[in-house]
């Protein structure tokens, strides 16, 4: 079992941005500056804990989220972007995760 301390995760409204290339008729999405800094300092602290990503290994995650300033947030947001954040670093993909327990704390 390893234990990580993760800075909250950014927004989802700022995660992922979006605009239309000209002469598509679709939006391109992409993972913001923002989100690449999250991803990056998460990555600092899963590989200073020793984390290698392994893609035979089966995932059970239990994660706490403390509310930011006591503002409101859909717990699957921030479960996403904190699974997404150690993509390849904890794992080798989120596909691995066989278990998920998240909760709200204070």
């Amino acid at each position: 079992m390893v234990r990580l301390v993760l800075p909250y995760p950014v927004s989802a409204n700022k995660y992922w941005g979006q605009f239309v290339p000209k002469g598509w008729k679709r939006a391109s999405v992409y993972v913001t500056r923002e989100a690449k800094a999250y991803r990056t300092h998460c990555a600092l602290i899963a590989q200073t804990s020793g984390l290698r990503p392994s893609k035979d290994a089966k995932i059970a995650l239990d994660v706490r989220f403390y509310q930011k300033d006591n503002r409101r947030f859909d717990i699957d947001n921030v479960c996403k972007i904190t699974l997404d954040a150690l993509n390849g670093v904890a794992y080798e993909d989120d596909s691995q995760v066989q278990r998920l327990r998240a909760e709200k704390m204070g």
